[in-house]
């Protein structure tokens, strides 16, 4: 991309961009006779960053690397799933909302770090009750740029879910009726770590009926109880999660 104006709140500049890179994935595993399946994985990424930053200058393209290593599970005579995963996460050229001297926009922070662990099961139990769970553990750091040693701006540390659904048979075949609760852990609003939002925890709904072979209704409700709560923060401010929301599909399918 070449001849390019960009816009932002410090004015207009002119730039030439042009952005390639060739990533890669590559990854191995292994199934063992009990169910267990331990694998390691490396990934390269890519993005390009349309725009400009605070200063006029062309964002750089984001670029990343990541390993994960973990064992998956299917046991024997038991319908469920379960997973266990850590992983690194590098990146450079990251971009974050910041404000300086009254101006807002983006400015690119150098090299940050994310690395963590993951948890999850899914099981499936008598009389058509299925279970979901999820856990992650996600510890983000600035490497370098204005804040090093800091934590990036809406990246909580802890974020768990459970979820349960129970599909019905006899007369309510078709039926199924879910509920679930997500815990959103607290987590920096800026990348300067000044200020923090809160943890959170909402409950949501689900009803579904297959009233055909091709035809699908559906009701989720998310927030049931309409909690007010900052969802991130941004060049603009901050703004709040949404609240008690219902939507309903109908969906045909041939």
């Amino acid at each position: 991309q070449t001849g390019t104006t960009y816009t932002n709140f410090a004015g207009t500049s002119d730039a030439g961009q042009s952005d390639q890179a060739t990533t890669g994935r590559i990854g191995a595993s292994y199934l063992l006779d009990n169910g267990m399946a331990p694998y390691i994985s490396y990934a390269t990424s890519f993005d390009p960053e349309v725009g400009a930053d605070i200063d006029g200058n062309a964002l750089k393209p984001t670029e990343g690397e990541q390993w994960e290593a973990g064992i998956k599970y299917q046991p024997d005579g038991f319908n469920g799933f379960f997973t266990a995963a850590i992983f690194r996460i590098d990146q450079t050229n990251v971009s974050a909302s910041v404000s300086e001297n009254g101006v807002s926009g983006l400015r690119q922070i150098g090299e940050v770090r994310s690395e963590g662990l993951e948890l999850e099961a899914n099981v499936s139990l008598i009389d058509g009750w299925n279970l979901h769970g999820a856990y992650t553990y996600n510890k983000t750091e600035q490497k370098n740029g204005d804040n090093p040693g800091a934590e990036m701006p809406n990246a909580p540390e802890h974020f768990a879910s459970l979820w349960a659904t129970k599909a019905f048979d006899g007369s309510l075949a078709g039926l199924t009726l879910g509920g679930g609760v997500r815990y959103i852990g607290d987590r920096f609003g800026d990348a300067a770590n000044n200020f923090a939002l809160d943890e959170v925890v909402l409950v949501d709904l689900l009803a579904e009926y297959e009233i055909t072979e091709n035809m699908h209704l559906a009701l989720n409700v998310t927030n049931l109880g309409d909690q007010a709560y900052v969802a991130n923060c941004g060049s603009f401010g901050c703004y709040y999660g949404d609240g008690r929301t219902v939507q309903a599909r109908l969906t045909y399918k041939w």
